[in-house]
């Protein structure tokens, strides 16, 4: 029954389910990211929110060594 359905299904739907499959691609965060084709319409990743907090963290270090500095 499985395998009928699979086989049978309209070529449109299957066409649609890739461009859907295809458009979702993750990235590591560290890494520069790649160029999107112009044919698909790429959904936007979501950065981590681990890298999130991480780059918050930086920041806020950053700061507060550049106060210091300023003071002195």
């Amino acid at each position: 029954m499985q395998r009928a359905i699979i086989y049978n299904v309209p070529k449109w739907l299957m066409s649609h389910k890739y461009l859907k499959q295809a458009g979702y691609r993750p990235q590591i965060m560290f890494l520069p990211t790649i160029p999107n084709p112009p044919s698909l319409s790429i959904v936007p990743q979501k950065p981590s929110k681990r890298y999130q907090r991480e780059q918050a963290e930086r920041e806020k270090e950053n700061e507060r060594r550049l106060a210091k500095s300023s003071m002195s």
